[in-house]
């Protein structure tokens, strides 16, 4: 996420919402929390990492398993 420049970091979640609403429509149930973002499909978190490396940031990608 651009921190320094305000205007990239506004750009950078207008894309990620843009991405949301393409993929689950108005009715988002996705949520983030300190730039996290949960979602079962894989295709649109290799989006999300598409993005974040536009913007020459970093990021992970995590499989969770429910255990119990």
């Amino acid at each position: 996420m651009p921190v320094k420049n305000a205007t990239k970091r506004v750009d950078f979640y207008r894309k990620i919402h843009r991405l949301l609403r393409e993929h689950y429509g108005k009715e988002n149930t996705t949520f983030s929390s300190s730039s996290c973002y949960f979602t079962e499909d894989k295709e649109l978190a290799d989006k999300f990492l598409e993005i974040v490396k536009n913007f020459d940031g970093k990021g992970n990608l995590y499989q969770a398993r429910k255990v119990q």
